[in-house]
């Protein structure tokens, strides 16, 4: 009857530890999945940026092409205050 007894013992020890190995790995499922998708959300982010940078770099570079070339920097475009700096020197 021992044998048998110690038996239970141990079938029942195994069984607890089985259920928390399942659940320990159903954990580890679950933050599997968020973890992709946040790696997911990180991507999208990621990509979104590129493109405004893209878009930022473009915006320069056309400004760029704007510019008068060759001249001073300041010296390219007339702006009022520049006249009324010209204007009181007279």
């Amino acid at each position: 009857m021992a044998c048998i007894s110690e038996g239970e013992t141990l079938v029942n020890s195994t069984s607890e530890t089985l259920g928390t190995i399942a659940r320990q790995a159903q954990q580890m499922a679950e933050l599997v999945t968020e973890m992709s998708s946040a790696t997911t959300e990180q991507s999208v982010g990621i990509e979104e940026i590129n493109r405004a940078m893209t878009q930022l770099e473009q915006v320069t570079q056309q400004n760029a092409t704007l510019t008068p070339r060759g001249r001073p920097p300041g010296t390219g475009f007339c702006t009022p205050t520049a006249v009324t700096v010209s204007s009181g020197h007279r």
